[in-house]
């Protein structure tokens, strides 16, 4: 198989590699290493860091009080769909459309953000393991990446 799939008439590539779960104890171990290995190879770290960057501005917005986190998550959750966004929009550029690396990398991001609801009591620890796993995964990563 060649990764893609018929969607509607169109060519649509589709990773054929195992998305862990984001409550999975060893998360950040094994099975990140294994995401990393097909996430990474042959992306441009350029790349990579733009969204891990991106991430944990986000991220920092936080602090340990959990009502002010309430009120920040009404105002970082929409920035966090973005995300997806601003990554789906690159991978339809001419640049990254026939990039398996860059599909891949695509896939990875908007899987585990649509993980992330609105809801802040369910929202926010899946956000914080997707910021934990993506952390992992750019980690593990780096010698699969093209430096640039």
């Amino acid at each position: 198989m060649n990764g893609y799939q018929k969607n509607r008439g169109r060519e649509q590539y589709k990773p054929s590699f195992d998305r862990p779960i984001l409550t999975d104890p060893e998360l950040l171990g094994t099975p990140a290493e294994k995401l990393a290995k097909n996430v990474c190879e042959r992306l441009s770290s350029n790349q990579l860091r733009k969204f891990y960057s991106e991430v944990k501005n986000l991220q920092q917005q936080f602090s340990n009080d959990e009502l002010s986190n309430k009120r920040t998550w009404e105002k970082v959750f929409p920035q966090i769909k973005l995300v997806k966004a601003k990554v789906m929009y690159n991978s339809q550029r001419d640049a990254f459309k026939n990039n398996h690396a860059y599909q891949n990398f695509c896939f990875f991001l908007s899987h585990y953000i649509d993980k992330v609801g609105s809801d802040f009591s369910s929202g926010y620890p899946a956000f914080q393991k997707f910021v934990q796993l993506f952390e992992a995964v750019v980690g593990y990563g780096s010698q699969y990446t093209n430096k640039s």
